[in-house]
């Protein structure tokens, strides 16, 4: 009669009768819907479908744990692949820091440099334009 009923009933009623069956449930764990009344023998022999069902629900519960335990896996290899790269990067990082610290130093020695022969040209100009001054004949020529 309950199935009769219920079938009789306007479609608008039966479609809050499922959503509030669907909201009852919707946080529920397999396991925990296993344990349901409707899926416990209760003193009748337990249907095929019951028996599939419950196997249903219990393969859904292992690859739901297989799943979690995967993403586990994959978060700690990406957090292992972070450091991996963050170290090369590092390491590269270190040899430009190495390379730019030379070339640096070499910057300041030719700098150096520079000066000193700068002030051994402003010596040589200055003897020769003394020579020049002077009427010195052993002063270098410019071809004038």
């Amino acid at each position: 009669d309950e199935m009769v009923v219920t079938l009789r009933r306007p479609l608008v009623e039966r479609l809050r009768m499922t959503a509030a069956v669907m909201d009852s449930t919707a946080s529920s764990t397999p396991h925990q819907l296993a344990t349901k009344p409707i899926f416990l023998p209760s003193g009748m022999p337990e249907s095929l479908e019951q028996r599939a069902t419950k196997r249903l629900l219990q393969l859904v519960q292992d690859l739901t744990a297989e799943r979690d335990e995967a993403r586990e896996r994959v978060r700690q290899l990406e957090q292992a692949m972070q450091g991996v790269v963050a170290n090369d990067e590092v390491a590269e990082l270190r040899k430009r820091n190495q390379a730019l610290a030379l070339e640096n130093a070499n910057m300041f020695t030719l700098k150096e440099e520079n000066a000193e022969l700068s002030a051994q040209l402003q010596a040589i100009w200055a003897t020769v334009d003394g020579s020049v001054l002077d009427g010195r004949s052993d002063a270098p020529s410019t071809g004038t």
